[in-house]
């Protein structure tokens, strides 16, 4: 059996990113009370905005952080997991009919895609890594397929 978990990198811990916020707002408020004694009161509800924009952004950065993938390959089945906060989706093939297919891009902004499918079912993952991380996999799991179908 071989397993293969996938995360995005998130370079930024839990904690600087409360510090980051916190020395954020910490500058807000200052702003906030300076403007207030200079009598521009009207600019301070515009600074609690800016506030809570920035920590609903780093909610949701946080919350996208927490995805993962996990691709096993045990016998002759191929399995897909995509694992979210609160939801996860399972996919299997068998892995004689199994393809792999890196899906060059069109355009030099587009992403590569990882595909892997068999008749007519096509899943998309890995979507957070970079191309060149994208392709070393593609090569492994195909390795591992072929090793696999060789041990069998």
């Amino acid at each position: 059996m071989q397993k293969f978990i996938i995360k995005p990198n998130n370079s930024l811990p839990k904690r600087e990113l409360w510090l980051l916020g916190g020395g954020f707002a910490l500058l807000m408020s200052l702003m906030a009370v300076r403007l207030l004694l200079l009598g521009l009161w009207l600019v301070v509800p515009f600074l609690l905005l800016d506030v809570l924009v920035v920590a609903a952004a780093f909610y949701l950065i946080r919350k996208k952080g927490r995805v993962h993938e996990s691709i096993t390959i045990d016998g002759v089945v191929l399995e897909i997991h995509h694992h979210e906060a609160r939801h996860s989706k399972s996919w299997a093939f068998d892995i004689h009919w199994v393809r792999i297919l890196l899906q060059e891009h069109q355009h030099p902004w587009q992403a590569n895609r990882l595909l892997v499918g068999s008749h007519g079912k096509w899943v998309e993952f890995a979507g957070f890594l970079t191309d060149e991380e994208r392709a070393s996999l593609s090569r492994a799991l195909k390795h591992s397929i072929h090793t696999q179908l060789h041990n069998v």
